[in-house]
């Protein structure tokens, strides 16, 4: 097949366009690679795992197999170019797919003129302009049913003044050093005062000399998950208040509506509520189980690839009338992907499509794949409705 100049044009304008949207403007890495597909398309040469492999690792040594990434990276590609088409890119004219499976490109062109101008020669029938006009009425009161809809689990949040944004922090204790020197440390089995209270009671060594730190520590799924959410709020002119959960007081989960973001094994305060009414998962204090099987949720980490897990849990708290959504995990990157998904509307779109209704609330446990802590995938496990 020889393309024309125009055609080639048109896929070379096409490309460009799409480098300046917000979904490919600040990813590289997936801009590269489907530059590099486009470019084997024209000279219809076909692409196979080795050749990508040499073109994102730059390795000809054929003794070393580079599956695993090669798939990531296509997978994600295939995530931005469905996003990309959902938003930016709704209209465009030549669409680049990449098949699930496959490592070509494949090229679809629309012809929206005709659509058009049928569309300016033909009256609305009387059905489609009582449909307008329920469409207007949604716009004018967002209080509707509607408008649940395009904020989901985060409409009773929007529809209360008040949200405390909770950040799991980790328990800091001041103790000796081999050399004999006092300094801040960070014990495993220690993430909460009753944690530090049974240590002090037992019999290791290591206790003597141990006074709690007068603070605490963060990882980066706090300010990166904290500032998102932040900025999630804002946008729906709603405020959002940070607090510490070694900081929280009572009083708060009286009053506010809470979001919890942090590790599950150094929960505290909301130990006794998280999972508490689940028929398919069970917090033993440190761990996730799945009761069905009895095993507990492991993360994995190969090279410099890491697979995380993340609960995401949408509940009441208690009788209070209040809401509370924790996006729990362990590390850092299942905690920032979740949050990143639960505060983008198209995703939160396709997640529900999944739910019986948008109301529901849930226990959704996820998979996150990424190299390194970026390029992450989100993949949902097990969900459990309430």
């Amino acid at each position: 097949m020889n393309f024309s100049e125009e055609q080639i044009k048109n896929i070379n304008d096409a490309l460009a366009q799409l480098k300046q949207s917000s979904i490919f403007g600040n990813s590289e890495r997936n801009y590269r690679i489907l530059s590099f597909l486009v470019d084997s398309y024209l000279k219809q040469v076909h692409v196979k795992e080795s050749i990508l492999e040499i073109e994102l690792f730059g390795d000809k040594d054929n003794s070393i197999s580079y599956d695993g990434k090669v798939r990531v990276y296509m997978y994600n590609l295939r995530k931005k170019l469905e996003e990309y088409y959902r938003t930016d890119g709704a209209k465009a004219k030549i669409k680049f797919i990449v098949k699930k499976g496959q490592y070509n490109l494949s090229i679809e062109e629309q012809n929206t003129n005709e659509k058009s101008n049928s569309a300016k020669n033909t009256k609305l029938p009387y059905y489609i302009i009582i449909a307008l006009a329920i469409a207007l009425i949604a716009l004018i009161y967002p209080k509707t049913e509607k408008y649940f809809e395009e904020t989901y689990c985060w409409t009773p949040f929007f529809d209360k003044e008040a949200t405390s944004c909770c950040v799991g922090d980790h328990f800091m204790v001041i103790g000796k050093t081999p050399n004999g020197k006092r300094s801040t440390q960070y014990l495993n089995e220690v993430n909460s005062n009753k944690d530090f209270d049974n240590l002090l009671k037992s019999d290791n060594p290591d206790r003597e000399g141990l006074t709690k730190a007068p603070f605490s520590f963060v990882t980066k799924m706090g300010p990166v998950s904290t500032a998102r959410l932040s900025q999630w709020f804002t946008n729906h002119n709603k405020k959002l208040s940070v607090v510490m959960e070694s900081e929280i007081s009572p009083d708060i989960i009286t009053r506010n509506n809470v979001v919890y973001i942090g590790p599950f094994r150094t929960m505290d305060f909301f130990s006794t509520m998280f999972l508490n009414n689940s028929k398919v998962f069970s917090y033993d204090g440190k761990d996730i189980i799945l009761k069905k099987t009895g095993s507990k949720i492991r993360n994995m980490h190969v090279k410099n690839s890491r697979e995380d897990h993340v609960m995401v849990s949408f509940n009441k708290m208690g009788n209070s009338g209040l809401d509370i959504i924790y996006f729990a995990g362990n590390n850092d990157i299942g905690v920032m992907a979740a949050v990143k998904n639960f505060t983008n509307k198209a995703w939160l779109k396709s997640f529900y499509k999944e739910l019986p209704n948008t109301k529901t609330y849930f226990n959704a446990l996820f998979k996150v794949d990424g190299i390194g802590r970026t390029e992450l995938s989100c993949e949902l496990i097990e969900i459990e409705l309430l």
